[in-house]
């Protein structure tokens, strides 16, 4: 079976999380292989690990480094997931490091595994077989749970943390904090967070032998002063300092300010055409950074969103938060079971006094669009207006 066909017919998302599974399979890989992937920096936290990650991996590779990048999800291909050198995984390379894995694995293992687990120990064979200067790995769905944490890091990068995956990793933000932070296994860098999240982090370092740094300790008063004056959105000017933090204790003390802000990953406020802008964002976090920069942006002049949620997202919340800068919301039909029902979507929104209607295709230029609520809501809106983009 072909490693696409393989991992198509393994489900996205999981009800129960079994941690033992892939310290096992990993186990068996590193017997195999004695695992090797350079220094491994492993970004963990709610909002900013593709960001935070894009900077540091790009950065390093200009200053010619081996460097791999492990994100996630992708929108249009499987192999944006996996770079090498800031080129993606092709084809041809997928095929050869499932063969190579599979056998090694064995069928029950191999069979038995996650889709997102599988891919981590796809990435760790690919990225092994390299010979690595530096690793950039991202956490899926959280911190000690999460199938990149069986890897061993030596810096941590915490983005910030908000609540997420709640049925997962807690109702609140100190059990979020806790669970992420837990994935430390030597040295950290908080990038910025809540007042509760750095008490949480000061009490964990007491009671583990590890070290936490805030990024404010690592960059100089140039490193701040040369950061707020990047032509950047503010939330991109809190990963990259959380990034540069990073590469100033890895020992990259000479930094490009400019050249590093042009690293910005896509699809984050991304604007496509003079009054379209998408964004992959999903979650509170990313509501509270959209409302913050349009209403700088658009000089609170309202914007029409074309939406739509996973069920289990607190969209109610996150449409709250974006009210104030909300004229109307068009909601993009999207075929996919991790979506809520779209008729209970609409009578939650009504319910926030917000006019509705479905989206059908017609974009006026009067209006500012925000393309926001999951990858899957960019990656049909893409699909949907390619030539428009692409022109």
């Amino acid at each position: 079976m072909s490693f696409i066909q393989f991992i198509n017919n393994k489900p996205m998302s999981y009800t129960k999380i079994d941690t033992n599974r892939i310290k096992r399979a990993y186990k068996i890989l590193d017997n195999a292989i004695s695992i090797n992937l350079g220094v491994v920096i492993h970004l963990v936290g709610t909002n900013g690990k593709g960001s935070t990650g894009n900077f540091i991996a790009k950065y390093l590779h200009s200053k010619s480094h081996k460097v791999g990048h492990y994100t996630s999800p992708h929108i249009f291909k499987f192999n944006e997931r996996i770079v090498f050198n800031d080129k993606q995984i092709s084809d041809d390379e997928l095929e050869d490091i499932h063969k190579s894995l599979f056998p090694i694995l064995g069928d029950d293992i191999s069979n038995s595994l996650s889709y997102f687990e599988y891919t981590t120990l796809m990435m760790v064979l690919f990225f092994h077989n390299q010979k690595l200067d530096y690793s950039i790995i991202e956490a899926g769905l959280g911190g000690e749970f999460d199938a990149t944490n069986v890897i061993d890091k030596n810096l941590s990068l915490i983005t910030p943390i908000s609540l997420d995956h709640k049925e997962f990793l807690g109702d609140d933000v100190k059990t979020v904090a806790i669970t992420k932070l837990n994935s430390i296994s030597r040295t950290a860098i908080l990038g910025v967070q809540s007042d509760e999240v750095i008490q949480i982090s000061k009490e964990l370092e007491k009671k583990k032998d590890i070290k936490i740094l805030n990024y404010l300790d690592v960059l100089s008063l140039e490193d701040i002063t040369q950061i707020s004056q990047l032509d950047i959105p503010n939330f991109q000017k809190e990963n990259i300092s959380l990034a540069i933090s990073a590469l100033k204790y890895l020992s990259f003390l000479q930094i490009n300010y400019q050249t590093l802000s042009k690293f910005i990953i896509k699809y984050r406020l991304l604007q496509v055409k003079k009054n379209i802008f998408i964004d992959v964002g999903h979650n509170v976090a990313s509501a509270n950074a959209i409302l913050k920069e349009f209403s700088q942006m658009t000089k609170n002049k309202k914007i029409v969103l074309i939406y739509n949620s996973y069920k289990d997202k607190d969209y109610i919340q996150i449409i709250n938060i974006l009210k104030p800068i909300i004229k109307k919301i068009q909601i993009i039909s999207i075929d996919n079971d991790r979506m809520e029902d779209i008729n209970i979507l609409k009578n939650n929104i009504i319910s926030l006094d917000i006019e509705i209607e479905n989206y059908n295709g017609y974009l006026d230029n009067e209006f500012i669009y925000l393309v926001y609520g999951s990858f899957l809501v960019v990656e049909e809106f893409i699909n949907l207006n390619k030539d428009m983009i692409e022109k």
